[in-house]
This record gives structure tokens, sequence and C-alpha cells, in this order.
């Protein structure tokens, strides 16, 4: 098969900084991989590595297959209730000749406790649909994570008539993107599209 081509509470000690984490502006080599908290309305804080611009987009070709983001709780002593995430899927000229409107895909949380830190337990998933351009959100998820987790974007229908996901291909690169061929029944691999577009989301109430 051809390969063509995301709300958190947060609880308890250790809690998210309030302000935003800019991984451009001289910080760590760790704190490259703690995504940006970027403000928002709402009650909320946006949980991402992108920075908003899509120059890329990626899909495939059949139904059934899986992209996912890797979201770093630790080592920084963070929990989190997670109830939804969000997915740019760009202005519908990509796929190619297709309709991305009211195609199904679904949204699911994993634990990081699979092999080598890949996506493992199912923690909660919730189906939804392409109801418009740009960012589609997606609420209705009830997980809840102390390590590090995934939000993954199951494809529910074959090209050109299904979700596309924007890649943002500016550096820095975080390299957190990964993609698993389920229909040839393959594990989970780092994905050759980084970083995809794919945000959770973090209550601030």
């Amino acid at each position: 098969l051809l390969f063509i081509c995301l709300f958190i509470t947060v609880t308890g000690r250790g809690q998210f900084p309030a302000t935003s984490v800019n991984s451009d502006q001289g910080q760590s080599s760790d704190l490259l991989y703690l995504p940006e908290l970027l403000p928002a309305d709402s009650g909320y804080l946006i949980y991402a590595y992108d920075d908003g611009i899509a120059e890329n987009y990626c899909a495939w070709q059949l139904a059934g297959n899986m992209n996912a983001v890797k979201f770093r709780l630790q080592p920084y002593g963070y929990s989190a209730s997670i109830v939804g995430a969000r997915v740019y899927v760009g202005d519908g000229s990509y796929p190619a000749g297709g309709n991305i409107l009211n195609q199904p895909f679904l949204v699911s949380v994993y634990a990081s406790d699979g092999e080598n830190g890949l996506p493992g337990t199912l923690i909660d998933s919730v189906s939804a649909t392409v109801t418009n351009y740009g960012w589609v959100m997606v609420t209705g998820l009830n997980a809840f994570a102390t390590a590090d987790f995934y939000i993954s974007i199951t494809q529910l229908s074959d090209a050109p008539d299904c979700i596309p996901i924007g890649v943002d291909e500016t550096a820095p690169k975080v390299y957190q993107s990964y993609s698993r061929n389920v229909i040839f029944g393959n594990p989970w691999v780092l994905s050759p599209y980084q970083d995809m577009m794919i945000n959770a989301m973090i209550s601030t109430n």
C-alpha cells in the first residue's frame, strides 16, 4: 500500500507551565520535545509541536491505517485528563481530486506502554467527521494520563475522499509523529512526515 501522505486538564503535582515553551528560543534539547502551550479561547490551551502552517499533507491510500503524535508528560512529572483534540486538514485541495468534507475518522488516545515507548494500551477513542476546512476540533474523549501519551487519527475512508493531515516541515523538527499500516499488519514506526499537525488541548479550569 502506498502511504501518500489531537482537551487535557492539568492535575496534581508538577503542573504545566502557564507560559508557552518555544523550542526556537534557545531552550535545552530536552525542552524541544515538550510541546508548546498556546493560548486559546474557552478555557483551554492548545498543546502542539507545529507552528500552525502546513507545508505538506499526508493521507493513506486505504482506510484503516493510522497516524499519531506523541505528547510528552515525562520526565516533567505532569498528569493530564484528555478530553479532545484537533487536526489540521487544509483547504480541501489535498488529496487531489477528492472531497474531504464529511469524511469519517477515529480519534484515539494511547498510553506509551507499547514496545520501546510506542502506542500500547488504548485509553479512549471517539468517532468524528471532517466538518470544516482548517482545524477540525474533536471533543468527547475521557482519558487520564500520568505518562507520555499519543493522539492518533485512524483514517476511515479510502483516498482521495478521506481526511488529510497537515505536516509542518519547517525547523525545528521534533520527530514525534508516528504511523502504522494496519492493513498490512505492520507495527508503529516513526513517520517520514514530520511534524504532523495533530494537537491536544489542555483545560485551564
